[in-house]
């Protein structure tokens, strides 16, 4: 039988009971109103006669008022009665009364516990049994049904055990987003997507991914990943819920990992909360290694270049003025940038001077006074220029701008 029903059942009975006999003084007020009651045993003095008068005192009141008395004559014959007194009543059924409505209170207090603990045991299994009575049940030819006996088993249930396994992975950045659309830069994105499990034994809700955002070569990114979608949810045993989460590069972000394979990478976890309101949130290397998602941001190389020519002009017979003359020096000016996502090395201005085109030469006397003029996002660190005035830049940054 159910914990539960039994108390209820047992707590019926005293309640039933309790109602019985608080009836009583009501009874006896009732016979007290129809009867006249001595205040001591009525019996025949000599054992003979059955009708003798006596004289007797009558009393009735009603509650709160004093009573008043009267004698008359009553053949008490073989009446024996004794005298309740309204004092007796009252504190007799203020008794029962108070007894009654203690049962009650116990009746509904030992109910709403046993009820708090049969969910109690189903929210955590570790406590619990799953109990089941069977009933033999028959009619005989000539009788009622009958119940012929019962048999009960009790099978434990296992522990509560919250847990979870996670699959996360990462596309491909977008590259059409963002200002140049042939190379991934800053504005394009890359989504992730969570696959959370449910392996334990309860229903968890609340159940989100918990994800700090990715990192860029090892840096952590300069954005915040967005929310997720869905934000929460409710996860049956063995039930599966797919998150996913967006995160928009910026152009630091592409800088620090375009072109390393498997640059950007991140870990998430995953938090839930059990039937009871506990939080649970496993460890990263207990969901591990699937909850790793790596991807790579494409290298794009781009590079342009701006020339300036600065005329030399000399005033001396014959020559025209803002016109190149006989022995007036024209002295180009180069700018390279790199406005690709990756850092270009052993960078150099290749100028082709006369018909048939001859190089310049890069050095003394040809291409020289290199120099980074803007270093970029990632710093003047990331541009290298061992010798100077040969005409090399032998690292430029994305970002970065050389002259010479």
């Amino acid at each position: 039988m159910d914990l539960t029903c039994f108390a209820r059942q047992l707590t019926d009975l005293i309640l039933s009971c309790l109602r019985v006999l608080s009836g009583l003084p009501r009874l006896f007020q009732k016979l007290r109103a129809a009867l006249p009651l001595k205040s001591m045993w009525a019996n025949r003095d000599d054992g003979h006669s059955k009708n003798r008068n006596f004289q007797t005192t009558t009393a009735k009141a009603a509650r709160g008022s004093t009573a008043s008395t009267s004698n008359r004559q009553f053949n008490a014959s073989n009446y024996h009665f004794f005298e309740f007194t309204w004092g007796s009543k009252m504190t007799y059924q203020s008794q029962l009364i108070a007894a009654y409505g203690a049962a009650r209170r116990v009746r509904s207090l030992s109910t709403t516990m046993l009820a708090g603990s049969f969910l109690l045991l189903q929210a955590t299994p570790s406590f619990a049994t799953l109990d089941n009575t069977a009933n033999a049940i028959g009619t005989p030819p000539l009788g009622a049904p009958t119940n012929y006996g019962t048999s009960s088993q009790s099978v434990p249930v296992a522990p509560a055990a919250p847990k979870f396994t996670m699959s996360k992975s990462a596309s491909v950045p977008t590259s059409a987003l963002g200002a140049d659309n042939t190379i991934v830069d800053a504005l394009d994105t890359i989504t992730y997507t969570y696959t959370v499990v449910n392996t334990g034994n309860v229903t968890m809700s609340n159940v989100a991914p918990t994800d700090t955002g990715p990192k860029f070569n090892g840096t952590a990114g300069t954005n915040t990943l967005g929310a997720f979608s869905p934000p929460t949810a409710t996860i049956a045993p063995g039930g599966t819920q797919v998150f996913t989460a967006t995160y928009v590069l910026s152009q630091l972000d592409v800088y620090r990992a375009a072109g390393i394979a498997s640059a950007v990478a991140n870990t998430a976890g995953v938090t839930g909360t059990t039937p009871l309101g506990v939080v649970y949130t496993p460890t990263l290397a207990s969901l591990g290694p699937t909850n790793t998602a790596t991807t790579t941001i494409a290298a794009g190389a781009k590079l342009t270049i701006s020339k300036v020519a600065v005329l030399a002009d000399t005033v001396a017979p014959g020559n025209t003025a803002l016109f190149a003359d006989l022995n007036e020096t024209i002295t180009y000016t180069y700018t390279v940038a790199n406005t690709g996502n990756v850092a270009m090395t052993n960078v150099k201005v290749n100028d082709l001077h006369g018909t048939p085109g001859v190089a310049i030469a890069l050095g003394a006397g040809g291409i020289t006074n290199e120099t980074v003029s803007v270093v970029g996002p990632l710093g003047a660190a990331a541009s290298t220029n061992t010798t100077l005035n040969d005409g090399i830049i032998n690292t430029l940054a994305p970002g970065a701008t050389a002259t010479r």
